[in-house]
């Protein structure tokens, strides 16, 4: 390896980018997971779920309360000054017997509502990873492109060098020089363009992973390349678990849960209540005890009409759910089987690209040849040439139209950084 830098100068490398740190996709992902701003919130949400459940099953558990009170009091009757003292030291209890039925609805509400946070953490993270492939694939596409740009500057600088002592040795035409040096400089104005997306897709990627924007990293290849099943999956089997639907039904659960909530407005409560207090008559001194508990039941008899308008609205906040995650299974389905049609042209195309860009090398080489030994004119040499390149450039935009797609397909399965 000690020529790699040589290799490296020979393509068009600077020294700085050969110190320029490589990041695998997968490496890429395992950053995205820790940094990215999306996913950090979404586990955020999903702790604030998690405390909002424990919150929710402590209504269904005892109270119990501690208390310590010293009264002093002082009174005045006929310039005769009395004073009293009293103490008190008391335990508290409270057993919520029947909420009807609200705190246990808003515990199953609570629950439903953690397992949606979870499932919208695992849209999120589908949602990420489609960005981060998207944004390293085209990374990788830019630093290839810059690197056959400057491949054709290259050959475009000897090939003018080439025609233009063949045309001072009267064996070219004046018109095959001046087209030789239009062609240099629009690969020169080619390799700048290539090199300003490069840094624009370099800018994108360190924007998902949350780096700096002026950082630079070199996306290193991917191998093998993703190549579809030619099965066809088990769309049923893989939409019971997908995290979008999941948060749909939890979504409905819910509203369910909440009209239960509503309606316990209409149902008795029941409450079971204890105390047990030690009192004294002086400072400290609890030479006496009580205890006592009592069984509370209340009915509601009017609310001024606020139970049944909230049972109202609960029931029609259920129905706009049904009614607008009906047909979100279909979407879903839909998207899935498209992104996936997709991913299998991609890799039939690039099998097509690697076809072509064989035939197109073997032409190439070939026909310059044929230039050589005057077999052939500048004009064909240069059309096989300008037909190289351009099918060189439809190779590298179909592996990253690949890796795109297989991309998308995983984003339609709610396919995450996990």
């Amino acid at each position: 390896m000690a020529g790699a830098p040589l290799i490296l100068a020979l393509l068009g490398f600077s020294p700085a980018f050969c110190e320029v740190p490589s990041l695998s996709l997968d490496g890429a992902a395992v950053i995205a997971e820790e940094n990215n701003v999306e996913l950090r919130a979404a586990r955020e949400v999903v702790a604030a779920a998690e405390a909002e459940y424990r919150g929710a099953l402590s209504n269904l558990l005892p109270k119990l309360s501690l208390s310590l009170n010293h009264t002093r009091a002082e009174s005045r009757l006929s310039h005769v000054l009395s004073q009293t003292e009293n103490s008190t030291l008391g335990l508290t209890g409270s057993v919520p017997l029947f909420a009807g039925g609200a705190n246990a609805a808003n515990l199953r509400r609570k629950g439903l509502e953690l397992r949606r946070a979870r499932a919208q953490g695992k849209v999120a993270e589908a949602a990420v990873l489609f960005e981060l492939r998207q944004a390293y694939a085209r990374l990788l596409y830019a630093q290839e492109a810059v690197l056959l740009s400057d491949e054709v500057v290259r050959r475009r600088e000897e090939n003018l060098q080439l025609i233009r002592q063949k045309y001072e040795a009267g064996r070219e035409s004046k018109a095959a020089l001046l087209e030789v040096e239009s062609l240099l400089t629009a690969s020169q104005w080619e390799r700048a363009k290539d090199e300003h997306g490069l840094r624009t897709a370099q800018t994108k990627l360190d924007q998902v992973l949350e780096w700096p924007l002026t950082r630079e990293v070199r996306a290193e290849a991917v191998s093998p390349l993703p190549v579809p099943s030619p099965d066809m999956p088990d769309w049923q089997a893989e939409f019971e678990s997908h995290p979008s639907l999941l948060a749909d039904r939890c979504s409905i659960e819910i509203g369910r849960e909440s009209l239960a909530s509503a309606r316990s407005g209409f149902f008795p409560t029941a409450d079971l209540d204890t105390s047990y207090n030690k009192v004294g008559s002086s400072k400290w001194g609890l030479q006496d005890r009580n205890w006592s508990w009592s069984v509370g039941l209340r009915l509601p008899f009017f609310s001024g009409g606020r139970t049944r308008a909230d049972t109202l609205a609960a029931q029609a906040e259920l129905r706009r759910l049904q009614v607008e995650k009906s047909g979100a299974k279909d979407g879903l389905w839909v998207e899935a089987q498209d992104s996936l049609f997709a991913w299998r042209e991609a890799a039939k195309w690039m099998d097509v690209a690697d076809v072509s860009l064989k035939a197109s090398e073997a032409r190439a080489w070939l026909v310059q040849n044929q230039y050589s030994t005057g077999q052939a004119t500048y004009f064909e040499w240069r059309n096989v040439e300008e037909q190289l390149v351009s099918v060189k450039r439809q190779a590298l935009a179909a592996k990253r139209d690949l890796i795109i797609a297989r991309a998308r397909f995983d984003k339609a399965m709610g396919r995450g950084v996990r």
